[in-house]
Formats: structure tokens, sequence, C-alpha cells
């Protein structure tokens, strides 16, 4: 929920902060990449976000008919990997969205 919560709220907001600046080499790119992303998520709805869960319950369903102890792996491995990604993709997110910022304070201070 939190990748969900940066998506919808979050990066929005900082496109239009970045929007105000004027940027002399324009946003890096992972930024902009960033930004696109959701401009182009939004528009979906939120369905993206939920695609995953649903895949993940049918998952379960699945592995549990059969055999319980492959569901537990399933759960296990399943909800290790997506903490893993969610973590990872919430730190680069953050980082990317900040680095113009800190940019813009270098070049307003005279900083090298």
């Amino acid at each position: 929920m939190g990748l969900f919560y940066v998506f919808a709220f979050v990066v929005p907001k900082f496109a239009e902060i970045f929007s105000r600046f004027d940027l002399k080499d324009g946003l890096p790119p992972t930024t902009g990449a960033i930004i696109e992303i959701t401009r182009w998520l939004l528009p979906w709805g939120y369905g993206f976000f939920f695609v995953g869960p649903l895949f993940f319950g049918w998952l379960v369903f699945a592995a549990w008919r059969g055999r319980p102890r492959m569901a537990t792996l399933t759960i296990l491995v399943f909800g290790l990997v997506s903490v893993a990604v969610c973590t990872i993709a919430l730190g680069v997110i953050t980082i990317n969205l900040f680095l113009p910022l800190v940019e813009s304070v270098q070049d307003t201070n005279g900083a090298p």
C-alpha cells in the first residue's frame, strides 16, 4: 500500500513542484521516468495496484487445494519477494524525487 500511496499522491505533488522550477538541465532521466510512469498508470485507475493481490490470492487458492505445505511456501516466498521489491522501489523513488531538489539548492548556494 505504501507504493500505491507514493504513486497516487506523492509523485504528482513532486511533479507539480518541479514544474515551477527553472532547471537548466531539466530533470534527471530517472526522475522524469518516475513521473511519466505515474502519469501513465493513474489514468488507468488504480487497477494496477490491485492486480497483484488478486493474483496472489489466486496463487494461494490454487496451491492450497492440492498441497497445504506448498501454499505455505508460496505465501512465504511471494511475501518476502514482494516486501523486498517494494522496499527497493520506495528507496529508488525517494532518492530520485529528492535529487533535483538537492541539485537546485546546490546551484543557488554556489556549491560545487
